[in-house]
């Protein structure tokens, strides 16, 4: 058990490092390393691990290693709480690509409800970023908006850089798709200094892109043309190291 704790923190840290296939490969001689011994303690967390790694790669490998987490997380003793959530997450997120609101949305309501039960605050906020996201690729901007600026009031207040900065880019496209580019300025240029400081590149590359926009929108040519610059910049970079 140590030694698979070992390599699925060694995946981890190659994921960081933009290592995937490496990641992969270590998180799959952790996983066997238990099966082997017969040890499903904490399984659900290993496979859900494992299944992030290819978001954005391989939706199907993801989708496989998420519904393994799933059937394990129904033992107590095979998941954790953070598990547990983070495996419904992916899950409603997989849907929603899929674009099925209906088993999405189901997804993220249970997600919030356990964590609610379980007073789990981090699962609270992301659920209800998650379901303001659903919502807005529903195109269901009114009803997406509340729910977005209740997530980025209740994560305002702690040190977590990636949600602040996802919330508030979130609040600033459902103010573009509302026709309201001005309110969405204030929460973009937030998110561009808050990235840039936190090293988050593609959370400020998505930043720059919008905030483009809402200047063309307001036709601010000038800094229009600067935002489209610097998120031009920062693709063509993270498309380099890529």
């Amino acid at each position: 058990n140590a030694m698979a704790v070992m390599l699925i923190n060694l995946g981890d840290e190659y994921a960081k490092t933009g290592r995937t296939e490496l990641a992969a490969e270590t998180e799959l001689k952790a996983i066997k390393l238990k099966e082997d011994n017969h040890d499903y303690r904490k399984l659900a967390f290993y496979y859900q691990k494992l299944g992030e790694l290819f978001i954005d790669r391989d939706n199907a490998k993801w989708e496989h290693y998420v519904m393994k987490a799933l059937e394990l997380s129904r033992t107590e003793e095979y998941t954790t709480l953070r598990a547990t959530v983070a495996i419904y997450n992916d899950l409603g997120a997989i849907w929603r690509i899929k674009n099925d609101f209906a088993k999405a949305s189901a997804y993220y309501d249970t997600m919030y409800r356990i964590s609610e039960a379980a007073g789990y605050r981090k699962g609270i906020i992301t659920a209800t970023s998650e379901r303001a996201l659903l919502l807005y690729d529903m195109e269901r901007y009114s009803d997406a908006l509340p729910l977005a600026l209740n997530a980025y009031e209740m994560v305002l207040g702690t040190d977590d850089d990636y949600h602040i900065v996802y919330d508030a880019t979130l609040i600033a496209r459902i103010y573009l798709k509302l026709n309201q580019p001005l309110k969405s300025i204030g929460y973009l240029q937030m998110a561009v200094s808050r990235s840039n400081k936190a090293g988050l590149r593609e959370e400020e590359m998505a930043a720059y892109k919008y905030l483009s926009e809402a200047h063309r929108a307001l036709s601010n040519w000038k800094d229009a043309l600067v935002a489209q610059d610097r998120y031009l910049g920062l693709k063509d970079s993270l498309d380099g190291v890529e």
